[in-house]
């Protein structure tokens, strides 16, 4: 929920559909190849693509980078909850989306490629 009279700050560059920098999100919720699910100061957005990946993560700077090819950004409506206690998934794929609890972060921060997760 956004609190009134508290100043939220929150940006979105995107470079090429290659690689996109966001500020402002105060959680990964889930992610995988295909899809992330973010918690932003200004609410949930879901950002789908292929061969997705955490390039950079500083959730105390509030600061995300992806890299892969990125086909949408779309905002949730406030209030919508997520299925089952789990990231809301429209991909086609009957894998799961990570949960932050599923990643080894000192595996995935400070690289700027590798193979995913």
């Amino acid at each position: 929920m956004i609190e009134q009279g508290k100043s939220k700050h929150h940006d979105l560059r995107m470079q090429s559909r290659k690689q996109l920098d966001i500020s402002g999100v105060s959680n990964v919720e889930s992610f995988d190849s295909e899809e992330f699910l973010l918690q932003t100061e200004l609410g949930h957005l879901t950002i789908r693509g292929q061969h997705l990946h955490i390039k950079n993560l500083s959730l105390e700077e509030g600061l995300l980078s992806i890299e892969g090819l990125i086909t949408s950004l779309v905002y949730l409506e406030p209030g919508a909850p997520a299925k089952n206690g789990k990231a809301y998934s429209a991909s086609s794929s009957n894998e799961p989306l990570h949960t932050m609890a599923d990643i080894d972060m000192d595996a995935v921060v400070g690289h700027s490629h590798g193979s995913g997760v």
